[in-house]
């Protein structure tokens, strides 16, 4: 019950401070029909790979940090970018499209330990991807790519 009445008060503010979407959202259906799903596609070879390197570099991230999505406009593909305590992907000239929190605030109240399955679950069900796929147009109506 806590943890419900927790998810209600600080999903808002999570949402906007790390980057979340809809609950629920299909994510293999979405990212196969927007432009995101294709430049992870050109850069990871496939969806099951993309997934597969971003649950192991948020998993293998130790500590607190963040797990990016970025676009390199230098070599015009997207990729995954862990990042410890407060790094970001601006810094190092790419543009983030999509971001993870790996902190234990993140997620420890539901998923306790099983920082995996939080992972799994924020891929699945958390992420914004029509907002990552904006941002990625975004990059790419600038001039970026």
């Amino acid at each position: 019950m806590k943890s419900k009445v927790w998810i209600r008060f600080l999903m808002p503010v999570m949402a906007v401070f790390l980057i979340l979407g809809t609950v629920g959202v299909d994510t293999a259906a979405a990212k196969d029909k927007i432009r995101i799903g294709q430049a992870i596609a050109s850069s990871f070879g496939s969806l099951a790979t993309f997934q597969k390197e971003f649950i192991a570099s948020a998993v293998g991230l130790f500590g607190s940090g963040y797990v990016w999505l970025t676009f390199d406009p230098k070599q015009d593909r997207v990729a995954i970018e862990p990042m410890k305590d407060a790094e970001n992907p601006l810094r190092v000239g790419r543009v983030p499209l999509l971001g993870m929190d790996v902190w234990e605030h993140a997620y420890y109240l539901d998923y306790q330990n099983r920082r995996q399955l939080y992972v799994e679950t924020f891929l699945s069900s958390l992420a914004n991807w029509r907002f990552a796929d904006a941002n990625l147009e975004s990059c790419n109506s600038n001039g970026a790519s």
